[in-house]
């Protein structure tokens, strides 16, 4: 299944009825069965419904970091960023992959900035 960020964020545990999804790299997983921790309420809520490949790698909770972004990151903290997949990819089920469209680039600033896998990613979808 491909889904937008978009349509990635109807899956943030609000509705109790919809499975919870959480992206790395782009791949989601169902964390539904650790709703404690990704439903409302929970310590990682606030990666529901999103890529949370930064702030995973950054081991971060602030709200700039969750983001599919790894431009700019350490070799530590992409090895970090693989500890938390290798995880993911054991505990909970793949159902998808967030798929980002042109729209999903800002054009407004000086520099390209991308709200997607990478910026090496994006330039190979552009291609």
């Amino acid at each position: 299944m491909d889904l937008t960020p978009q349509q990635l964020l109807q899956f943030n545990g609000s509705d109790p009825f919809k499975p919870i999804y959480v992206a790395i790299n782009g791949r989601v997983f169902d964390v539904t069965a650790g709703n404690s921790f990704y439903g409302p309420g929970g310590s990682y809520a606030i990666f529901a419904g999103k890529d949370a490949s930064r702030a995973l790698a950054k081991m971060s909770k602030n709200e700039e970091d969750v983001c599919a972004n790894l431009d700019g990151l350490s070799e530590k903290e992409m090895g970090v960023l693989n500890d938390w997949v290798k995880k993911f990819e054991a505990k909970y089920p793949i159902v998808g992959r967030v798929h980002f469209s042109m729209s999903s680039f800002r054009f407004d600033s000086p520099s390209l900035e991308i709200d997607g896998p990478s910026s090496l990613e994006a330039l190979e979808f552009m291609l």
